[in-house]
């Protein structure tokens, strides 16, 4: 629905445009169709583009607790695209969890469903989509090498309803994933390293 909202609402100043231009030629109101047109495209797709993603999310996070009930580990809400895949209308192919565990990666999508292995990814970088042409971010890429064979897995972020607000958080996630990438995740103390923890030094000297 989001991705075809923004059509909705702007292709008819589009035809307008063309049919005022046809009749009259380009007189000033066949550039106020085509700038309406332009404006609410943009504005449309930047803040109403993933309509619905929350119910989305929702679903999927149903299918995630089934098979890991209160998951602790980092994850993010991405839409995802496998190498082959393209689409006119949609870039993603799939929405999903990106899980970061201590040695891999989990894509888990409600079709996609894969593991990367840490050591197997060799670059993580940004490249362009169809989102990219309106300024409203792309992808994160995630390329390796498994048995030989190089592979990239395309993911965009999805927290957020709005494609604005996911575009200006994509460098932030690629910084924070290639972090885990090279450093993998801090470890999580453990009961009895917490309980064996150094107090800090109080001065007891009074004054």
């Amino acid at each position: 629905m989001g991705n075809v909202l923004p059509l909705v609402l702007s292709v008819p100043f589009l035809v307008l445009a063309v049919q005022r231009a046809a009749e009259f030629g380009p007189d000033p109101l066949v550039w106020r169709y085509g700038a309406f047109f332009l404006a609410i495209g943009w504005g449309t797709t930047a803040f109403l583009g993933y309509l619905g993603n929350g119910s989305l999310q929702e679903n999927l996070a149903v299918q995630r607790h089934a098979i890991a009930p209160f998951e602790k580990r980092p994850r993010w809400f991405v839409g995802v695209a496998t190498p082959g895949f393209k689409s006119a209308l949609d870039p993603h192919e799939d929405v999903a969890f990106l899980v970061l565990h201590e040695d891999k990666l989990e894509i888990f999508g409600e079709r996609v469903r894969l593991y990367i292995p840490r050591a197997q990814i060799r670059v993580m970088r940004l490249r362009p989509n169809i989102h990219s042409w309106l300024f409203l971010g792309g992808w994160i890429s995630i390329e390796g090498e498994r048995e030989g064979q190089p592979f990239r897995i395309l993911v965009e972020p999805r927290m957020s309803p709005a494609v604005l607000l996911n575009a200006l958080a994509r460098r932030r996630l690629l910084g924070e994933w290639s972090a885990w990438w090279k450093r993998g995740l801090a470890p999580t103390p453990t009961p009895d390293q917490q309980e064996n923890r150094p107090e800090p030094e109080v001065d007891s000297e009074r004054s």
